[in-house]
């Protein structure tokens, strides 16, 4: 049979761990920290906490909350609302902020049920945020009884790789009535996306009433989300693609999205069984357009997930049958497969789910609108479930899997990510692929690196033989530095006088991937302030994201009140 050869670069969501001696290994396992970034919102979505949220409005507005002033279709105008908030013990507000419904058919309730919220900063208060976002989205989880499927499935979205919305749990109240535990799910808009370097000019949303799939001329199925424009010629244009079939398709929707992110996210939604996405219902899922025109197609709603049992060729929909039609895109979609059934195995995503489960069981025996203990079955079947079917994946992928897991240089193990840095010592390289099933095969490089980018091809064939793999790893070659340094500080004083300041070395060492440290202290100068000078040194490293470095403490005859730092360093 021929081989069919596809090129394309390898993406593990994993950090780049460099194998280099003096990075010590954790001694004890690390506390679970499930609140993922660094920016200021990322302390509203830890799962592992459950926080506080209270609001009140008019009476007035309060009644107009009521069927049939308002229903799934007709969320109506903003109404005022003062909001405080409880975050990881902390109270916030008041603010005024905007309110209203949110659901669709199966979950929507309104204020006489477990009503669902959004809330809005800025509808009365101009530039008015909360750790930087404009939008809260709190859903009921009213067919969701376990209330951890959207935090199982978004997780292990993220976890593949794929730009998805992060969770977390808050009790809510309105006008002193207690809605119970709502999931904060993270709004999809441009600063959701940015967090993942992505752009957004518009954002597109496909679901009820229209069902809409990606035929040509269903652009005005389609609600805009966010994007003042409102001319619909980027995504017609997309839509008229698929007028094409085969192998002229594939090129064409090659190039205007990532289609091995969209297959993997197939993957992802099959797997947990996200029946009222896209692939199974044309339902629950939006459309980024770029600030060059490239879409990027992500999942939502998927409070429906866990139960059945996943049929990974059983859609229906048009691109992936589109995708079926051609050898290129069905080489692809088979790797995605592979990919996220590599995540499920790194995962260990019941561990997490039990986690959550035990964090959020009071708030769930609390909500006076809950299933109560009954929840605690559901939760059960669903982490069973994903146990089950991660050993049916991973059995399934097997014949065609031609994915990595690391890759190999001068006998050193580095995980695959965009780039794999390398340290200056490996300029003359034998380099080969780590294969994610041992009956694989594939190539061995003998070759020298350049100093600075290198990108090598490395071919991987599958176990059956019918699946060739080019996966395109960038590696960077760092070069060696050295810098020596005499520091001299004021009497009793922690910190460096301003003409001898170790400042400038350390802006040179924040670009550092690889850092070696030697601080050479007076033979007779006092433990005490040495310690306060070393403290402040590292700190000074710390506040410049310099904390991956191997430190040498030495002594030697130097005037009392100076320091000799030397670094040896590699970018």
């Amino acid at each position: 049979m021929k081989l069919l050869r596809l090129a394309k670069q390898v993406s593990i969501p994993v950090v780049i761990a460099l194998a280099l001696s003096f990075l010590s290994p954790t001694a004890a396992e690390a506390k679970l920290v499930l609140r993922e970034g660094t920016d200021p919102a990322a302390i509203l979505f830890d799962p592992l906490i459950v926080n506080d949220i209270s609001l009140h409005m008019s009476s007035t507005d309060f009644e107009s909350l009521k069927y049939p002033n308002v229903d799934w279709n007709r969320e109506g105008d903003w109404r005022k609302t003062t909001m405080r908030i409880t975050v990881a013990g902390k109270k916030y507000g008041p603010y005024t902020v905007g309110v209203h419904l949110k659901g669709a058919w199966g979950s929507w309730r309104d204020v006489t049920g477990k009503a669902a919220f959004k809330i809005k900063m800025n509808a009365f208060v101009k530039g008015q945020t909360l750790f930087g976002l404009t939008k809260l989205t709190l859903n009921n989880m009213v067919q969701d009884r376990s209330y951890i499927h959207e935090f199982m499935t978004y997780q292990l979205m993220r976890s593949s790789g794929l730009p998805a919305p992060r969770t977390g749990y808050s009790n809510v109240s309105l006008n002193g009535i207690n809605y119970g535990l709502h999931l904060n799910v993270e709004t999809v808009d441009k600063r959701m996306l940015a967090r993942w370097g992505i752009t957004s000019e518009k954002i597109y949303k496909g679901s009820l009433p229209y069902f809409p799939d990606f035929y040509p001329g269903n652009e005005y199925a389609y609600t805009i989300e966010s994007g003042t424009d409102t001319d619909r010629s980027d995504l017609a244009n997309f839509l008229n693609i698929n007028q094409l079939d085969g192998e002229a398709w594939w090129q064409e929707i090659s190039q205007a999205t990532d289609m091995e992110l969209v297959t993997r996210q197939w993957a992802a939604e099959l797997y947990a069984g996200h029946w009222d996405g896209y692939l199974l219902n044309r339902n629950n899922y939006y459309i980024n357009f770029d600030e060059n025109g490239k879409v990027l197609l992500m999942s939502w709603g998927v409070d429906q997930t866990w139960g059945g049992s996943p049929n990974y060729f059983g859609f229906g929909t048009l691109l992936p049958t589109k995708c079926m039609g051609s050898q290129s895109c069905k080489t692809v979609y088979y790797q995605a497969l592979a990919k996220v059934a590599d995540t499920t195995q790194r995962l260990n995503l019941g561990y997490l789910a039990q986690s959550v489960v035990n964090a959020i069981a009071p708030a769930i025996l609390a909500d006076p609108m809950g299933p109560g203990e009954a929840a605690f079955g559901d939760q059960a079947a669903a982490i069973n479930q994903e146990s089950w079917r991660k050993g049916e994946l991973n059995q399934f992928v097997i014949p065609w899997d031609a994915t990595i897991k690391a890759v190999k240089v001068n006998k050193l193990l580095f995980q695959v990510a965009d780039v794999v840095y390398l340290p200056s010592s490996n300029s003359k390289a034998t380099i080969s692929a780590v294969t994610r099933q041992s009956d694989a095969t594939t190539d061995v490089l003998k070759m020298r690196l350049i100093p600075g980018e290198n990108k090598i091809v490395l071919t991987v064939i599958s176990p059956n033989g019918e699946v060739s793999v080019d996966h395109e790893i960038n590696f960077y070659l760092l070069t060696q530095h050295s810098e020596k340094l005499a520091t001299d500080f004021p009497k009793s004083s922690s910190f460096p006088a301003k003409t001898s300041s170790y400042a400038p070395l350390i802006q040179k060492l924040t670009k550092a991937k690889i850092i070696e440290l030697t601080i050479t202290r007076p033979t007779d100068s006092s433990n005490t302030l040495f310690e306060k000078r070393l403290a402040a040194f590292k700190s000074a490293l710390k506040v410049k994201g310099a904390t991956a470095y191997r430190l040498n403490l030495k002594t030697a005859k130097l005037p009392i009140d100076q320091l000799l730092i030397e670094a040896k360093y590699q970018n």
